[in-house]
């Protein structure tokens, strides 16, 4: 008998061609007779191809195993790529990929020694800033001997060596010094009520004893500079006329705290009132 693929001769018994390794009719029946086989010539094998259109035929059906066909008796999985060195193969035990977690970070709040510490820290500053507002900020109207002005705060009263001074007041950082020259004082030396600033300054600066060194002078304040000990002191004079006499007003701080009190000093002295 002849293949009726390739039209190669076999034998009865036969169960394969021998030539092109098509099964017989006679052992798959069914296979076979699902094949149309009327355009098939001796020019149509195993490898070659078929000029009539038809497609060609291998030996070995072509599986798809992409799709799960069968092959060699084994229903064929379709499996997903190795992930890691445990990697399962399709004939081994079913594949299971690594499922990961995924990573959450957990909150943590701040420690409590560390917040102690912050507290602390916090409560310093909050201290510090309310002290140091209160001590450049802060005023209250001071009620002089005969006057009132703005000064600090925390400014109080303290002694005087000056035995023409009215009153004395201090903090850690300022003094202010009150001074009164009355009209019969200075008549002796022709001087009298309505006297401008300028002049009464250059009466103290002549008469008077004193160690300060003048650095400048206007129609308001002079300006002077002062060493006691190893101190440096910074300084600026007011009068203000009123109630008999003269008032004399010091404001002193220390020469490195002159670009912070020089305005102030202006402040304050502006601020005075005679009663």
């Amino acid at each position: 008998m002849k293949c009726p693929i390739c039209s190669a001769k076999i034998s009865d018994t036969d169960a394969f061609c021998p030539n092109c390794g098509s099964a017989v009719k006679s052992e798959t029946s069914g296979y076979m007779d699902s094949i149309d086989t009327s355009n098939l010539g001796e020019n149509v094998g195993f490898g070659k191809r078929n000029t009539t259109g038809a497609q060609p035929v291998n030996a070995v059906p072509q599986q798809n195993y992409a799709q799960g066909q069968p092959q060699n008796g084994y229903a064929q999985q379709s499996y997903p790529p190795p992930q890691n060195g445990n990697a399962q193969t399709p004939y081994g035990s079913a594949y299971e990929p690594y499922k990961i977690a995924p990573v959450t970070s957990a909150k943590k709040g701040i420690p409590k020694p560390l917040m102690s510490v912050l507290v602390f820290i916090l409560a310093f500053l909050v201290a510090f800033g309310v002290r140091y507002f209160y001590k450049n900020t802060a005023t209250k109207t001071l009620q002089g001997t005969g006057y009132t002005m703005t000064a600090p705060a925390d400014i109080k009263k303290s002694s005087s060596t000056n035995l023409y001074a009215l009153d004395s007041f201090s903090n850690n950082e300022v003094g202010i010094n009150a001074v009164k020259l009355s009209y019969s004082d200075i008549a002796l030396y022709g001087y009298g009520k309505g006297e401008s600033a300028s002049d009464i300054f250059d009466f103290i600066l002549e008469n008077g004893s004193t160690t300060l060194k003048i650095t400048g002078k206007d129609s308001k304040y002079i300006y002077y500079t002062q060493s006691i000990g190893d101190k440096h002191y910074y300084g600026m004079s007011s009068i203000t006329e009123g109630n008999g006499g003269y008032y004399i007003f010091d404001f002193l701080c220390e020469q490195k705290n002159k670009s912070k009190y020089e305005d102030k000093f202006k402040d304050w002295a502006a601020s005075v009132e005679i009663k």
